[in-house]
């Protein structure tokens, strides 16, 4: 982990500056989300074959749960890796700053990713918060993922829906990478 040259203390993810990775509202995520992995799967060198998908999230999935144990829930589905990081990254009230446990933890989910280039990564963070800081945290998750290696461009932030003035917060914290093959030809 990078320490600050001043403190020797480690380094705290800031989202304050302009984003790295593209933040997406709900509404146009899947469509976005199919784009951005086209457009990534033009690299042949970074994509799998189809009949490759199904044991390469098997084997990450593996190396995930070798990495970082029971530290956070990760699961299995159908086209994906769920990893629920809920209760896993500490935030101040209002804050956009990953505790060190949580730095620590997304920098080893970070070795692991950096391993399968083949990836794409959804960042969501939903924290009974308004929407303007749950997308600040959800950016710091993601640049947390790029300062340990990830390519931004294998990261999307899934926003907080502001469609209205007064939006309804969701009441549950969910902080969420839903990691995705990128698939040739798909």
């Amino acid at each position: 982990m990078a320490t600050a040259p001043a403190t020797g203390k480690p380094r705290v993810a800031k989202a304050s500056a302009p984003p790295e990775v593209k933040v997406v509202p709900p509404a146009g995520y899947e469509q976005e989300k199919t784009r951005l992995k086209q457009a990534l799967a033009k690299n042949t060198a970074n994509t799998l074959a189809p009949d490759d998908v199904g044991y390469t999230l098997d084997v990450l999935h593996g190396r995930l749960r070798q990495e970082i144990g029971k530290s956070a829930h990760i699961t299995r589905q159908a086209d994906r890796v769920v990893i629920d990081l809920a209760g896993q990254l500490g935030f101040a009230h209002g804050a956009d700053q990953i505790d060190a446990k949580g730095q620590q933890l997304l920098g080893a989910l970070a070795r692991v990713l950096v391993e399968y280039r083949t990836t794409f990564v959804s960042v969501l963070v939903r924290d009974g918060e308004t929407p303007q800081p749950s997308d600040r945290r959800a950016l710091a998750l993601a640049r947390v993922l790029i300062q340990g290696g990830v390519a931004r461009q294998r990261i999307v932030v899934i926003g907080q829906d502001t469609g209205g003035a007064n939006v309804a917060v969701e009441s549950a914290t969910r902080a969420e990478l839903l990691i995705e093959a990128i698939v040739r030809g798909g």
